[in-house]
């Protein structure tokens, strides 16, 4: 490429590989962060169905409680 290419080539070269290291380094850190905020509406999407299994449990009991069941 320095002998046998056009005039400036490695440069342009060097620029390129410069420019898709800083895309790759920037895509994971998209990643990551998409990966965060995925593990954190799958915790509240949990936590939503464990607090609704309580209520649902905490209304049996009431019935029980009261006589209606």
């Amino acid at each position: 490429m320095i002998y046998l290419g056009r005039p400036g080539l490695w440069q342009d070269w060097q620029s390129f590989q410069a420019e898709a290291r800083k895309s790759r380094r920037y895509q994971e850190k998209m990643a990551e962060k998409r990966r965060q905020e995925i593990i954190e509406y799958a915790g509240y999407g949990i936590g939503f169905i464990i607090l609704l299994f309580f209520a649902g449990v905490l209304a049996w009991f009431a019935g029980k409680w009261t006589g209606k069941f």
